[in-house]
């Protein structure tokens, strides 16, 4: 988002926008003030920079040059705080609890923008990342 304004307004500006540009077929539509919409507008928000394996119980975040499992609680925060957004902007308490958090968190995991398999980080065993490239044997 943009800064100096208010996520609030900018979730009701981009909330309006798909509104007036229904489509059945996207995947991106929830029912309003629910915590699948606030689960898809993170997937929006993070598609290119989280994935989730779910054998590790892991998520990964891409942090430029290569993915890294996060051991802390970060896409829980970054969650609450989109979640919090929504429950100001539905004035509803029930998206700002801790349980909707962990639900809203669960329902990310599944987003196929996020769901990865194990196999395809380590799809080349003859190669070494590094920081700025690939060396080969």
């Amino acid at each position: 988002m943009p800064d100096g304004i208010d996520p609030v307004i900018e979730l009701q500006r981009e909330r309006e926008r798909r509104q007036n540009t229904p489509s059945p077929t996207n995947p991106d539509e929830a029912l309003s003030g629910t915590e699948d919409e606030v689960a898809l507008e993170f997937s929006r928000q993070n598609a290119e920079t989280f994935r989730y394996v779910k054998l590790w119980n892991s998520w990964l975040r891409w942090n430029g040059t290569t993915w890294r499992r996060i051991e802390d609680l970060t896409v829980f925060h970054l969650i609450r705080k989109i979640a919090r957004a929504y429950s100001k902007m539905y004035q509803d308490k029930k998206l700002a609890r801790d349980a909707a958090t962990a639900a809203i968190e669960r329902a990310a995991r599944n987003d196929p923008r996020h769901d990865r398999l194990p196999e395809i980080w380590d799809a080349d065993h003859r190669q070494l990342g590094t920081p700025s490239r690939t060396a080969a044997e």
